[in-house]
């Protein structure tokens, strides 16, 4: 038997779609998502899918789907702006220490094999999340159409600009503001500043609870601390059954991970946490991007389309701007192109408010050489107009992951500079931990508040330095 707490999932995005799919198999479906788009509608260009991930997605019975439209990732060649070679970054050796190779895919495809393994009852569309309240039974959350949804568990996996980060961080500041008015008064709140308490529940080993013959989401979490174990395809079997898992012994050790505490066990005295003044700030911005991905294109007039694998090619220009392109399955190109002076001075103004399609016919990015002859532009021009997008490359480590009933993962915690998938792997890797620490509660409905905090406090624990140091390291 498992945990069952009623969970509200905000975000129909990768996190938010992986997250269901591991409750899913964990047996723990008392779900819902509330998306905010009108219908699913994955945007963006291609990802790519790491060793560990796949690991995971073999565990969840869809390592199959994903490889049927997946090219593994042989190499990346770095060319200057005339096409001479700079270096390349072979991929082999990757299959070889870890048992898969680092696979290509685009993001659409990724995100409707997903979407596949979530029953469509599950998610609720037109759902912008307007209020998130606390109480003592639970949390509900408003939405811009008047509904309003009550869960024992709120998972933010909203993204970059998550309105339930939003939510959360102003509750959090009312609630300190209350108590230091309460505080200039006279008036005792019976709160306890955080920094006087004793520290958090310590990050143990990676949860490990299964062989790989069983069924279920075992030592999947083992995968954020990865091993340079071999893996042996052959000796590898997993089912996709929706069998429980066993519980492991529970740990009572105390840590070093500092966060908010809201336990209702008689011995602590309730505390008051304050939102650190970086959680406030904004995101910082790095450069702006554009990506796309070509109609079907003549195999014959492109011969390396035909390769079984992807050799993705990286055009560096003088003057800063980057090209990237991946050739994938079905005879399509991604590509992507990005830098600090992506619009110049002069146009920045004019462009400031344009469309990706608009940018995109701007001289200086068409007139780039191809590798695969003609120009960039000619990838451009077999892209169907409104597909491509204008995106943004920002990044934030925010210190603050939980509060009370409601936690985040993904970029709603940690946006990277997007760089081969590097946000997906994290945002799978909060998911895995996630739901092990929450497989870890009382079966049924016997947990309790205290329950639901030790969960997020081992979620935070075992995750919050390993995704702040990928913020840092992917500043370019």
């Amino acid at each position: 038997m498992a945990p069952n707490p009623k969970i509200l999932i905000v975000g129909a995005g990768i996190a938010g779609l992986s997250m269901a799919v591991m409750l899913e198999r964990a047996g723990m479906k008392d779900y819902l998502i509330l998306e905010r788009a009108a219908e699913l509608r994955p945007m963006g260009s291609a990802i790519a899918l790491s060793a560990m991930m796949l690991r995971c997605y073999e565990q969840l019975g869809i390592y199959d789907e994903i490889m049927a439209v997946a090219k593994p990732s042989v190499g990346n060649a770095f060319l200057d702006q005339d096409l001479h070679f700079l270096w390349n970054m072979k991929g082999f050796f990757l299959e070889r220490r870890y048992g898969y190779f680092n696979v290509i895919l685009s993001r659409a495809d990724y995100h409707r094999i997903l979407a596949g393994h979530v029953p469509a009852d599950k998610v609720v569309y037109g759902k912008k999340v307007l209020s998130l309240v606390h109480t003592p039974e639970g949390a509900t959350i408003g939405c811009s159409d008047n509904s309003v949804y009550q869960a024992d568990i709120v998972i933010g996996a909203d993204g970059a600009y998550s309105s339930v980060r939003q939510s959360l961080y102003k509750s959090i500041q009312i609630e300190a503001a209350t108590a230091a008015t309460a505080t200039a008064a006279g008036i005792s709140t019976g709160a306890t500043p955080l920094s006087s308490r004793g520290s958090l529940l310590r990050s143990t080993s990676a949860i490990s609870r299964l062989s790989s013959s069983s069924s279920s989401l075992s030592s999947i979490s083992s995968i954020s601390n990865s091993s340079n174990e071999s893996r042996s395809p052959k000796s590898v079997h997993t089912t996709a059954s929706n069998s429980s898992l066993p519980k492991r012994k529970r740990s009572d050790s105390s840590g070093h991970e500092e966060g908010p505490d809201h336990s209702s066990r008689q011995d602590r005295q309730p505390t008051v946490y304050r939102l650190p003044k970086s959680d406030s700030a904004p995101l910082r911005f790095d450069q702006h991007g554009i990506v796309g991905i070509t109609a079907p294109l003549d195999p014959e007039k492109y011969p390396f389309l035909k390769d079984k694998g992807c050799q993705v090619m990286t055009i560096l220009s003088n003057s800063g701007i980057s090209t990237w392109l991946f050739p994938l399955t079905g005879n399509r190109i991604a590509w992507c192109i990005g830098g600090r002076n992506l619009i110049s001075d002069s146009e920045k103004k004019a462009q400031a408010n344009s469309a990706a399609d608009g940018i995109l016919k701007l001289d200086y990015l068409r007139n780039q050489k191809s590798p695969y002859g003609g120009t960039i532009g000619d990838m451009f021009d077999q892209t169907e107009k409104g597909t491509a997008i204008r995106i943004m490359l920002e990044d934030k480590a925010f210190k603050t992951w939980y509060y009370k009933r409601t936690v985040l993962v993904g970029d709603a915690c940690h946006k990277v500079i997007p760089f081969t998938g590097v946000g997906a792997v994290h945002a799978i890797l909060d998911c895995i931990v996630l739901i092990n620490a929450l497989y870890d509660m009382p079966d049924g409905r016997d947990f309790t508040q205290a329950d639901i905090t030790k969960a997020f406090q081992a979620y935070y624990a075992q995750r919050f330095k390993h995704a702040a140091a990928a913020v840092r390291r992917s500043k370019q």
